[in-house]
């Protein structure tokens, strides 16, 4: 059967299947097109996640892309598919595609390996920065925190922990379509862990700023939510006005 097919008219699962057996040059057409988010080999991956994994298909085909003659842009490719795998925080698969840049086209280890660290939630940060510092919601904290109600600052401090989460859910979720649940949590709870420890060294940098600046007084309950917050503000404005993963290289 002719694996071609007119990019107007939907792609059909025998057609998808023929390209998928194809082999060398041909199979990496079809991977550059299924890395597509528009291609119809795209949304046969998105939809068929137990029939057709894509990631899986990357790593098993990794030797296809060496650096010779006989295909200049494999460096290129490699590249492409490193940031889709990061966009999916398949982090697993890009350290492989990592090892093929280091090793066959001396690309910087330490170049490759900020991206492990979300770059973008240290942008937003900087962006919820700008948000509390310049709205009055950093005043309603202190007045929460010196209230003395402990069940108030129970409730902001739960609110506020919960939406870091639920943000990275929904934007695993929606980098990598209808995979195993226990995949998407996997992935959820490893980028929360990293706006943790992003969340936690903006913290330290506030708490040296206090302490050098007396007049900025902070006390710790207060900076804890107003972090938590500056996170937030700052996750919500990546993920409804950026559209793009919060994985994504900078």
């Amino acid at each position: 059967m002719d694996c071609n097919y007119h990019p107007e008219e939907p792609l059909t699962i025998s057609q998808f299947e023929v390209a998928k057996k194809t082999t060398g040059a041909h199979f990496r057409e079809f991977l550059g097109r299924a890395l597509r988010a528009e291609s119809g080999e795209n949304a046969i991956y998105r939809e068929n996640p137990a029939e057709y994994d894509i990631e899986k298909d990357i790593c098993c085909h990794l030797d296809l892309y060496r650096n010779d003659p006989g295909n200049p842009m494999a460096g290129q490719q490699l590249r492409t598919m490193r940031r889709f795998a990061l966009r999916r925080y398949q982090f697993y698969l890009a350290a492989k595609i990592d090892r093929k840049l280091r090793d066959e086209f001396h690309v910087g280890r330490l170049w490759l390996a900020k991206d492990y660290t979300l770059p973008r939630v240290g942008l937003a940060l900087s962006v919820g920065t700008l948000g509390v510092l310049g709205s009055s919601l950093h005043q309603r904290l202190d007045e929460a925190v010196k209230s003395g109600n402990g069940w108030v600052y129970a409730s902001l401090l739960a609110a506020f922990l919960s939406v870091a989460p639920l943000i990275f859910y929904c934007n695993v979720r929606e980098q990598i379509g209808g995979r195993a649940k226990s995949t998407v949590l996997r992935r959820t709870a490893l980028a929360t862990r990293i706006s943790a420890i992003w969340t936690a060294s903006f913290g330290l940098g506030q708490w040296a700023l206090a302490r050098a600046v007396p007049q900025w007084k902070m006390e710790f309950p207060q900076a804890v939510l107003t972090m938590l917050a500056v996170l937030d503000i700052g996750l919500v404005t990546q993920f409804f006005f950026a559209r793009t993963s919060i994985a994504d290289p900078l």
